[in-house]
């Protein structure tokens, strides 16, 4: 580190924190300032710098602490000498008691190793949020044009060479597979950088629209499912639960072989609410179980599964801090379940699984 600044006119702590910082960063500048305006009108330093604050009241604390450098990044890890962080800030305070150059320099030491960390965290969801927002547009636009040069041959083929007509599906199929990569991988990494909206809502609501979303393949796969008469009231992101069933119920339906019937439930469990997606296939290999839910970041290891959409589900639900599993049905099938926190006491509904049959 190549500078500490210095705010406040507390003549003892101003003191303490340059001996520190000789002791944590023998070669680094110490600058004295009267007020924090001072400060932020310094030109921006390109290594990482520390603030360290005395007597200069809450408010001064909290504005340092959400000033940010031309790159959007956290300015300056702070430090405040006494009582004078505001209440939920995670700004290291060093009360007067404890102002000892070498327990200082500790401070300072693990304080900027904290805003390094904090820079690069927040570099890094600033990367995603940009990876997100240019692969939906960029992605989706050729895509688009894919579609409609398809539908232009199918009308070309249908009028002039009926029986080649079925030669332009795979293109179709296959421009439908990516733009469903290129929405799961927007979705991953929006939800990852800017995390999600906590609202109340009803179960429900997203677990029907994944059903009709899914309507074409129920159609395809003439399948059925059944699903309890009523919903836990939920508080969370209602676009990441509508993605979590989405995935579940395709993994159902692709696997579940013909005729396949999907079972959708809940129950109540202490703080949480488990929630199932269970089918009478023909399961899962032991072999596989264990990178079923492959995290994310491990996708590119030899052996891990091909497809997005189980570890996207476990980062979604991680996200919200519940959690995945899958178990094997006797004599045959898959239940893969997932847990959310509850949005209020988990005894007020019902007390186990419950099936009763009610179409989409």
């Amino acid at each position: 580190m190549k500078s500490l600044l210095l705010v406040g006119r507390n003549k003892r702590f101003i003191s303490v924190a340059t001996q520190a910082a000789r002791i944590a960063f023998p070669v680094a500048t110490v600058r004295q300032l009267p007020g924090l305006d001072e400060a932020l009108a310094m030109p921006e330093s390109l290594d990482p710098e520390l603030l360290a604050m005395a007597d200069t009241g809450a408010g001064e604390v909290d504005r340092a602490t959400k000033a940010m450098d031309s790159a959007g990044l956290p300015r300056w890890g702070v430090i405040a000498g006494g009582d004078e962080a505001p209440a939920g800030s995670t700004v290291e305070t060093i009360p007067a008691e404890d102002w000892e150059p070498p327990r200082v320099a500790r401070i300072f030491c693990s304080v900027l190793a904290r805003h390094r960390l904090a820079r690069e965290n927040a570099q890094l969801r600033g990367d995603l949020r940009s990876i997100g927002t240019r692969v939906a547009h960029d992605l989706r636009s050729p895509l688009g044009g894919i579609f409609a040069a398809v539908d232009s041959l199918n009308e070309i083929l249908a009028a002039e060479a009926p029986a080649c007509a079925a030669r332009s599906e795979p293109i179709l199929d296959s421009a439908q597979d990516l733009m469903k990569i290129v929405q799961q991988l927007t979705l991953l990494t929006k939800s990852t950088a800017n995390g999600g909206e906590r609202q109340p809502y009803n179960m429900e609501t997203p677990v029907l629209t994944a059903l009709e979303r899914h309507g074409r393949l129920f159609a395809e796969k003439q399948a059925s499912v059944v699903q309890p008469d009523q919903w836990p009231e939920m508080m969370g992101d209602i676009a990441w639960a509508e993605a979590i069933w989405w995935n579940l119920i395709e993994n159902a339906l692709r696997h579940a072989g013909d005729r396949p019937q999907v079972e959708l439930d809940w129950k109540p469990a202490r703080e949480e609410i488990v929630f199932r997606v269970c089918d009478r296939g023909a399961g899962v290999p032991p072999e596989k179980v264990p990178a079923l839910f492959q995290p994310f970041q491990l996708l590119h290891r030899p052996g891990a599964p091909r497809g997005l959409g189980l570890p996207i589900v476990q980062r979604l639900v991680e996200l919200q801090g519940g959690h995945c599993a899958y178990e094997p049905r006797s004599p045959a099938g898959a239940c893969f379940s997932f847990t959310l926190p509850a949005a209020g006491p988990a005894d007020v509904w019902a007390p186990a699984f419950a099936q009763p049959a009610r179409a989409p």
